[in-house]
């Protein structure tokens, strides 16, 4: 036990993540059932049709939009997205039901038959959320693998991806790597991680993105060609992904001025970092106007959403509408967002023991209380432009987040604000690092930084086994067991 805690402590935050989240990680690949990663049997649809090189929906009715997939692909997403139904109807007490793996892992080829289907809520996303996903499938198709491969290659894919921006963003970041690991190993992010919903993506990047910020803001060198690359391509990832994250290309506007030597160069790369943002989400809302305009009619018929009308409501209550947002955000009747963003995981709605969503956020306080420690050696110059910027950022975006689902997807006036989920938050999490660089010189908290990695680690990998457990309890033991 002395030897394997030895090692831990050796290892460096980027390895460390890497181990747990690999050996956790390919565990929930496999064990959570077939499409039942949040949203993920629409997500698999829209994969698909990028797939075959189809990047653009397809108008399938009067108002839907998704396309033409070959017959079994959408038998096989059938079957799966109805033992999810029959789960839900039973409060989760139905363990999994076999028979569809069985079919499909002896089906080898998509068959030439085509059908119709709609996706739309998949359907408004660009293929970049998919491409990772979409070139295993390929892969999967060429080597005549079994359709159920589909969705597990895709799914490890993803995984990848994943697993590479984290990577690179703890190793990058100078200060607040243990915030980073303790994000990522997160029950809700790794179990996103696995999905092929594009959420693991935009975490990746937004990790990136802000592990950029804070090596500038902590160094303060000039920019240079590769990292304004980097960050131009994280930002349009974003910016065609889920439009309600460009916000992130304002995070810019709070580097130190010293970072790009002259006020031309700061209005000139800021310009260009938003403009570019702009450009990308712009075209493909363009591309997909009609979708986003008629998407409520399909995932809401017969109800009175009407993005128009929520927005003339806004205006004219705007105090209400303040209102609306504190109660959604602190008093939600089923599970309160602080819940959901580190205990509610599949599109089963698994919610973890509330001890382990404690010992969560006791692992994301405890990081951040000791970027606080780091930071207070490296006697930085204070700035509360840079400080207080990423909030403001980050403020931004929970109201981008809240509005968007009030205006598409809840009833016009209504006191609640439907569809919003704890997953859309976190990737505002690692913007709560810069305040803790520039507090006071003595830290609030002393850590010995020798037993860190073991407190961090050990948290993570005990919540994570509850979280296996969980997994396996709900989708695998049969009720008389239970």
């Amino acid at each position: 036990m002395a030897r394997l805690l030895s090692r831990i402590k050796g290892l460096s935050p980027q390895r460390l993540f890497l181990l747990i989240a690999l050996t956790f990680g390919l565990f929930f690949l496999f064990s959570i059932p077939a499409l039942q990663g949040w949203d993920e049997a629409t997500h698999f649809l829209r994969t698909y049709q990028v797939s075959e090189h189809d990047f653009f929906p397809d108008k399938v009715g009067a108002r839907s939009w998704g396309g033409q997939l070959p017959v079994n692909v959408l038998q096989m997403n059938d079957a799966f997205l109805g033992d999810l139904v029959q789960s839900a109807k039973t409060n989760l007490h139905r363990s999994v039901h076999s028979g569809a793996y069985k079919v499909y892992i002896k089906t080898f080829t998509p068959s030439k038959a085509t059908a119709s289907r709609e996706f739309d809520s998949s359907a408004v996303y660009s293929p970049i959320a998919y491409l990772s996903s979409a070139i295993a499938i390929v892969i999967a198709r060429v080597l005549h693998l079994p359709l159920l491969s589909y969705i597990y290659l895709g799914r490890l894919a993803a995984f990848i991806v994943w697993l590479i921006l984290m990577y690179y963003a703890i190793k990058r970041i100078p200060v607040g790597k243990w915030v980073l690991v303790a994000l990522a190993l997160l029950p809700t992010t790794l179990t996103l991680s696995v999905s092929l919903a594009p959420d693991a993506l935009i975490i990746g990047c937004a990790a990136l993105l802000t592990a950029t910020f804070v090596d500038y803001t902590v160094k303060s060198r000039p920019f240079n060609k590769a990292d304004l690359f980097l960050m131009i391509g994280l930002l349009g990832v974003l910016a065609l992904t889920k439009q309600t994250y460009i916000v992130f290309a304002g995070l810019f506007l709070f580097l130190p001025m010293r970072v790009f030597e002259s006020k031309k160069k700061y209005v000139g790369l800021n310009a260009a970092f938003i403009g570019i943002v702009i450009v990308l989400a712009g075209a493909w809302l363009l591309v997909t106007a009609d979708i986003t305009q008629n998407i409520h009619a399909s995932q809401r018929p017969g109800l009175n959403v009407n993005p128009q009308h929520q927005a003339t409501y806004i205006e004219h209550h705007p105090l209400n509408y303040l209102a609306i947002v504190g109660n959604r955000i602190f008093t939600n009747n089923t599970n309160p967002m602080y819940l959901q963003l580190t205990g509610f995981i599949t599109w089963k709605g698994i919610l973890l023991p509330q001890w382990i969503i404690l010992l969560c956020y006791l692992n994301l306080i405890v990081a951040l209380l000791y970027v606080n420690q780091e930071a207070s050696s490296l006697k930085l110059t204070p700035n509360r432009f840079s400080r207080y910027g990423p909030l403001l950022i980050a403020a931004a975006m929970v109201a981008a987040i809240y509005t968007s689902l009030y205006l598409a997807f809840s009833l016009v006036g209504s006191t609640n604000i439907e569809g919003v989920q704890g997953r859309y938050f976190l990737p505002l999490i690692p913007l709560c690092i810069a305040p803790f660089l520039y507090m006071k010189r003595k830290p609030l908290v002393q850590f010995d930084s020798s037993k860190l990695p073991t407190i961090i680690s050990g948290i993570a990998v005990l919540t994570l086994t509850v979280t296996v457990l969980t997994v396996i309890a709900t989708n695998y033991i049969p009720d008389i067991f239970k």
